[in-house]
């Protein structure tokens, strides 16, 4: 199991309100939020927690969160009762200290006109705060009148607390999801392209009692690939109400690229038993489209079923190399995905089963890994595509301790995505408007420039000590690794 990713614990931290961090360090003069912060992470956190963790966590923490806050509303209410004996800690020790200011300055803002409304008002504010969910303990008006130990037990739950809920919120309740990563088999393969509105890409072929969609693309005169999606795979895996008709359907494309990533990210313990990940439909839904409408989750099933029944054949010749054969291969996005109700909640599901050589390239660590931020709000598909295939170069720049300005020729972006323009001129400047987004978003390509007429040279930026960490030398068989303040900060190596 990896362990947790540095950019992960640098990302919760920067997601915490300031002014929490302000008054920790207000509340102890002289110690640092960051150090509070990192040893929370080490006592919370494990590489092995699984979304079912974080979200008993979750539970855990919001109980522990509307239980204390309603105890401490409690003990004021109870303070103010006419019996009660013990030293003022509330809204009456801070009529007193009123009271003795007014002695001591003579400052009349310092006056309770009327001490009934002044007990009400402070009251009903405590009230607020113990039943809304938004504040926290140390919210709490009168929390510097409790003792050390106290206080320093409420930062603690209100830390961790806040920790899980961004894990919760902002990750889908997985750790591991801030990164994405891909099989070595997958890049350098244009598994994916850019669906065209209205239009079916390729043509429909009779086989025996099969039909399938092809659909050819060339990569200059010696590769050649053919995506096929079969109608007879995809009728084993699904129910009758399905329109399966291909000429309603498309190759594979950017949206089928998200799917097949997010899927990814869903990898547990199932994985690791049975090559196995279940997600709801409708989860997929809001990845992919936003939403869960009747219309999201009809497209949704369709592109489950489409990579359950697709697969790749590439030709590759070798013309200037004597004796040499041709490479061929077979590629499966899944071994199979399947749709079903889920007989317990009632929920529709979908079941994908990898393939034995990418189940063993996962367990064997051999992808690529780059940060799931950074795979975000891209305005061409292509941009999404080719990170990939650079963040390979760049990570073997980094092994091979060579430079990271490196000459890419034409061809090689052919290899990353398929383009629905066969002109050169058209393609060309798709690929540069690509590399200038990826540049404009600093994302691994630094600068880049157009070599000649074809080829780029292109300047990728120096992997940092949190790539170094989360991409190379995160290995396993380290649960118990503990961070320090250290871990918060970022360079380039």
């Amino acid at each position: 199991m990896d362990k947790i990713s540095k950019y992960l614990i640098r990302d919760i931290k920067e997601s915490i309100d300031i002014n929490f961090m302000s008054k920790y360090e207000e509340s102890f003069e002289g110690k640092s939020f960051s150090n509070f912060y990192v040893d929370m992470i080490n006592e919370l956190l494990t590489p092995t927690l699984s979304t079912a963790d974080i979200k008993e966590m979750k539970n855990h923490y919001v109980k522990t969160l509307r239980r204390t806050k309603r105890r401490w509303f409690d003990y004021v209410k109870k303070e103010l009762s006419p019996n009660y004996k013990k030293q003022y800690r509330f809204i009456l020790k801070q009529i007193m200290d009123y009271k003795q200011q007014y002695i001591k300055y003579k400052d009349n803002s310092f006056i309770i006109h009327d001490i009934d409304k002044f007990k009400d008002e402070k009251l009903i504010e405590i009230e607020k705060w113990a039943v809304d969910d938004s504040f926290l303990i140390t919210d709490f008006l009168y929390l510097n009148n409790y003792n050390e130990s106290n206080i320093v037990k409420a930062f603690k739950n209100d830390l961790k607390y806040l920790i899980v809920m961004i894990i919760f919120d902002k990750y889908d309740s997985n750790i591991h999801s801030v990164i994405t990563e891909r099989p070595n088999s997958m890049i350098n393969k244009p598994l994916f392209g850019q669906r065209e509105r209205g239009k079916t890409r390729g043509k429909i072929i009779e086989i025996d009692d099969d039909r399938e969609l092809v659909s050819e693309y060339t990569v200059g005169n010696n590769f050649q690939l053919q995506t096929v999606v079969s109608e007879k795979e995809i009728k084993k895996i699904t129910e009758s109400k399905h329109n399966i008709k291909l000429e309603n359907w498309h190759n594979t494309d950017e949206k089928d690229s998200e799917l097949y990533d997010y899927i990814s990210m869903k990898r547990g313990k199932l994985f690791l038993t049975q090559k196995v990940v279940i997600v709801e439909i409708s989860d997929i839904c809001k990845k992919l489209y936003g939403q869960a409408l009747t219309k999201q989750k009809i497209l949704t099933e369709k592109r489950v079923l489409k990579l359950g029944g697709s697969r790749l054949i590439g030709d590759i010749e070798y013309p200037d190399i004597p004796d040499m054969e041709n490479d061929r291969f077979v590629f499966h996005y899944f071994q199979y995905t399947k749709i079903t109700t889920d007989q317990q909640t009632g929920k529709r599901i979908a079941i994908f089963k990898y393939t034995d050589s990418v189940y063993d390239e996962f367990l064997n660590k051999q992808t690529v890994k780059i940060y799931s931020d950074h795979m975000k709000n891209f305005e061409l598909p292509f941009s999404r595509e080719i990170l990939f295939a650079l963040q390979q170069l760049r990570i073997n720049c980094y092994k091979k301790d060579q430079s990271y300005l490196i000459s890419l020729p034409y061809d090689f972006f052919l290899f990353q995505f398929r383009f629905s323009s066969q002109n050169v001129k058209d393609t060309l400047k798709l690929i540069e408007k690509s590399l200038q987004e990826l540049k404009d978003k600093g994302i691994v390509v630094k600068d880049f420039k157009k070599s000649n007429k074809s080829d780029f040279e292109i300047k990728l930026f120096e992997l940092t000590d949190f790539e170094i960490h989360d991409f190379i030398d995160n290995n396993d068989n380290d649960d118990n690794y503990v961070y320090d303040e250290k871990i918060l900060i970022d360079k380039p190596v």
